[in-house]
């Protein structure tokens, strides 16, 4: 697997979040899809923003 494409997060914890978000389809979407959808839905919702902000870099 080439790390190319690993954006900050890693695949089964972009798939975790997504699935306590409620996205349908979880394992159809590939990352990238997956995190903007997580994205568009956190501008929605204020509150939960800003969590694991310590593993990025």
């Amino acid at each position: 697997m080439s790390d190319r494409n690993v954006r900050s997060v890693r695949t089964g914890e972009v798939q975790q979040r997504a699935r306590e978000a409620g996205i349908q389809d979880v394992e159809a979407k590939n990352k990238g899809q997956l995190l903007d959808e997580l994205n568009a839905r956190q501008q929605g919702d204020g509150g939960r923003g800003g969590g694991g902000g310590g593993r990025r870099r």
